[in-house]
Parts: structure tokens; sequence; C-alpha cells
């Protein structure tokens, strides 16, 4: 919640310009219910704003923006939220010999229309069932590491500058692995003329 209210706020955006959600959460709140509707209700977003549950384990960011791309194209909807989060370590004994392997934490984006030539550029999807049932964890020590995170500790060391072209990639369970090429600036992840953002 916190980190979808921050990202609206970076972005300069109200809870009503939001017209779909697209979310990830490791560890629903309650069982068989998606957390992306209690997140639609405690954001007081509007009825007709689309809400998506995109349960693709740690490679659900990079899905997340090529269904956003394709939304925003659609000339449809022109702002969406993506957000992920796990708090796995409800689940883990802290003792347990695999629990520094697991971390708790959210981030979230707003991603609207770009002007050509900005925003995502390219995209590869992929999916091996054979290893549906392979174990991927996260990083040893506890730290919870995803990709838009990464990209925002790079933005704010300084590291990306406008124009830059930034390779995403990600990878889950199931399993599946995807890479999304992005020119950094002030763009968003549509092919429109329109000024738009990729805020995180």
């Amino acid at each position: 919640m916190t980190a979808c209210r921050r990202a609206l706020k970076h972005a300069g955006l109200v809870a009503g310009d939001i017209d779909f959600v697209l979310g990830y959460s490791a560890l629903p709140e309650h069982l068989g219910a998606p957390n992306v509707c209690a997140l639609h209700r405690r954001l007081g977003l509007r009825r007709t704003c689309l809400s998506l549950s995109t349960d693709l384990s740690f490679n659900a960011f990079s899905v997340q923006l090529e269904l956003a791309k394709c939304l925003i194209a659609s000339g449809r909807h022109r702002y969406g939220l993506l957000y992920q989060s796990s708090v796995l370590s409800r689940l883990i004994p802290i003792d347990a010999h695999f629990a520094p392997w697991f971390g708790d934490g959210a981030t979230a984006i707003v991603v609207g229309p770009a002007r050509a030539g900005w925003g995502i550029f390219a995209t590869a999807h992929r999916t091996d069932g054979r290893l549906a049932e392979a174990v991927k964890a996260g990083v040893k020590g506890g730290a919870w590491y995803n990709a838009p995170l990464m990209v925002a500790l790079a933005q704010r060391q300084g590291q990306l500058r406008h124009g830059d072209a930034v390779v995403i990639h990600t990878g889950g369970l199931g399993i599946t692995w995807s890479a999304v090429v992005v020119r950094w600036g002030d763009g968003g992840i549509s092919t429109s003329p329109e000024r738009g953002r990729l805020d995180g």
C-alpha cells in the first residue's frame, strides 16, 4: 500500500487517474482472493479501474510491463499502477535452513503513454513447463530484490541518464523468464506520441 501511494505521488497523479492495476503478491492476505482487489479498495480507485493479478512469481514485473504496454496502446487505458509484494517470512520459520533465501518487501510504479522512441521498445518472454516443480528463491541474508527496486536504486544513485537503454531481466518459478528493453527518460511504455511517465 505504501509503495503504491508513493508511486502515485512521484508520478504526480491521484487514484482517480489510474485506469488499471496489475499486481503480484507472493502471499495473498486471504486464500482464494487476490490482493489486487483489496488494494483497489484501500486506494479508493474507480470501479471502472481494471484490476488484474499477475501470478508469475519473480517474473511478474516484466510481464506486467508487457500487459501494460498493450493496454495503453489499445487507447482504452492511459495510466496504470503496477506492484509486486512479498511477505513470505510469515510462512517460513526463522530457524529454517532455507530462511535466509527469503525476504519481505514491496515495489510499485506508475506507467503511462510515451513519446515515439521512448519507453519499451523490445520484449521477450519464455516459459519452460518441464521445470514447473523446480525451486528458485531469493537472496541470502534475507534482503528482497526485484527489478523495479533495482531500477529505482540505480536512478537514485545517478547510474541512469536520460536516453539510456535499460535492459530488465527477470525470472520466476514455473519456470518463466523475460527481458524488457526500455529507453530511459520521461517517456512511458506505449508508442503513442503523447508525453507520459515511467515512474518507480
